[in-house]
């Protein structure tokens, strides 16, 4: 083959891998363009972007406007966000999350992500910088308010009598312990109170009183 007829079949092969390239080019979706931060910014100060300045003060304002003012020893509604082994994280609608540990869980209780729980505000700061909240408080807090109006009502409730103790007896009044004088039993003398165990008996709320944090209260068997 002449030198000639070597150079048109080099071309023509040239040529036809080309013409597939292209083909193969018109085939592909196109790539998304990437963005260089660097050449973006310096565009933006080109434009006069740069005068731009933030009044910090007046942000961390705006910022303090929209969380919730929250004192220690307060009852308050979150959300819960995440679950460790240990802890449980709750949105609050304060600047940081609170933390929940294990210890004041309320055993009975299952958690799940995104559930609406009832806390109380613990420490608003304990060594670690975190915001210390607790369900077994929460809990009895609730369940105090509503002593207080069974109290306030002079209504009567029912109570299970759990053990006989000394001067008495320990029964459960709306999930928490409280005693029962021996005397506010029956009308009649009580001679075996072992028998009174397990017993459900109607109550009223006779006295009660929070004092600098300290919440006692009375209960007398309905006559």
């Amino acid at each position: 083959m002449s030198e000639t007829a070597n150079l048109k079949e080099e071309v023509k092969d040239a040529v036809a891998k080309v013409n597939a390239e292209a083909s193969e080019m018109k085939t592909q979706e196109p790539k998304e363009k990437q963005i260089d931060p660097f050449t973006e910014v310096t565009r933006l100060l080109e434009y006069g972007f740069g005068d731009l300045e933030m009044d910090l003060d007046a942000f961390g304002t705006q910022i303090d406007e929209r969380v919730k003012t929250i004192q220690e020893d307060e009852l308050i509604k979150g959300k819960i966000t995440k679950i460790t082994k240990d802890e449980v994280y709750v949105d609050i609608g304060f600047k940081s999350h609170g933390i929940i540990p294990r210890s004041e869980l309320l055993n009975a209780e299952t958690y799940a992500t995104g559930e609406e729980v009832d806390v109380f505000v613990d420490k608003m700061e304990d060594r670690y910088g975190r915001l210390i909240l607790s369900r077994r408080r929460a809990d009895f807090m609730r369940i105090w308010e509503d002593i207080i109006t069974l109290h306030d009502k002079s209504e009567v409730t029912k109570v299970k009598i759990l053990r006989r103790i000394k001067g008495g007896m320990v029964v459960d009044l709306l999930g928490i312990e409280a005693f029962l004088p021996g005397s506010q039993i029956d009308v009649r003398p009580v001679r075996d109170f072992d028998e009174w165990v397990g017993k459900n008996i109607d109550v009223r709320v006779v006295f009660c009183r929070d004092d600098s944090g300290k919440i006692s209260f009375k209960i007398k068997k309905k006559t």
